[in-house]
């Protein structure tokens, strides 16, 4: 499992077992992380001093480059469509960006389709982006979006959040939000309707979120910057790992 550690500046490697297996490398205030087919990790850098990136972390010798800059404001979750592109969201100027595997940028969304400070991105399997936006809705605390591959959005949650941050999808469809202003986590149905809190203990401002093979849910809290595993019941499992600060954004390499 790979996690980035924002306050640190480090991308960190962690074994099955939660076994911590060193640094990845340093990049500055990483967030997002995503690994294309070939294996290569990509992670967005909000980096204000340095500048806005996507750094690509090489498969076959770990070297770190940078993948890009443009249309780059705050970029946080990203993910990847089954072609290839890799999608962007960037929180501060309320869009996502989609970029060719050469690197060519393009608008997919914006705040014309509902986005309103966007973190988190996950992909279903019928190619449907999932967006947490940590802003906007009724109450203003939050909505989730899906935008299909042609662009179209869908609000899919507009109430009852308290600042969404991380999203997961399981096995069958269901999409999974971490509440970072209210340490939880809720299930809903593709369809949006709710499912319920699957997990408050052990959450305390519950950032990125992944599934394992088995169904497992692993959480970064940011406060106490360690990584929460859950069963598929939603049975606290304990800490997973402990981080070395602040844990934005979890994800599992499994190679094709």
């Amino acid at each position: 499992m790979y996690e980035t550690t924002f306050r640190k500046d480090n991308v960190e490697l962690f074994s099955p077992d939660g076994v911590f297996l060193g640094l990845v490398g340093k990049i500055g205030r990483p967030t997002g992380l995503a690994f294309d087919a070939a294996g290569n990790l990509f992670v967005s850098s909000d980096d204000r001093i340095a500048g806005y990136s996507i750094k690509k972390v090489s498969a076959t010798d770990g070297t770190i480059t940078t993948f890009t800059t443009a249309f780059l404001n705050g970029p946080h979750g990203i993910a990847f469509d089954q072609a290839g592109n890799l999608y962007v969201a960037n929180n501060n100027n309320n869009t996502i960006v989609r970029f060719t595997p050469d690197g060519v940028g393009t608008t997919f969304a914006d705040r014309g389709q509902g986005l309103v400070n966007p973190i988190g991105l996950a992909f279903d399997i019928a190619g449907n982006l999932y967006v947490t936006n940590t802003r906007g809705g009724l109450e203003k605390t939050g909505r989730v979006i899906r935008i299909s591959s042609t662009g179209d959005p869908t609000v899919l949650v507009n109430e009852g959040l308290q600042v969404p941050y991380g999203i997961a999808l399981d096995a069958a469809g269901n999409f999974y939000v971490s509440n970072n202003g209210g340490n939880f986590v809720e299930k809903f149905a593709p369809d949006g309707t709710d499912l319920g809190v699957f997990c408050s203990a052990g959450c305390s401002s519950p950032n990125g979120m992944t599934f394992d093979d088995d169904g497992n849910l692993y959480v970064a809290n940011n406060n106490t910057a360690t990584i929460e595993k859950y069963a598929p019941d939603g049975t606290d499992l304990g800490v997973f790992a402990s981080t070395r600060g602040g844990p934005h954004f979890l994800v599992i390499y499994r190679p094709e």
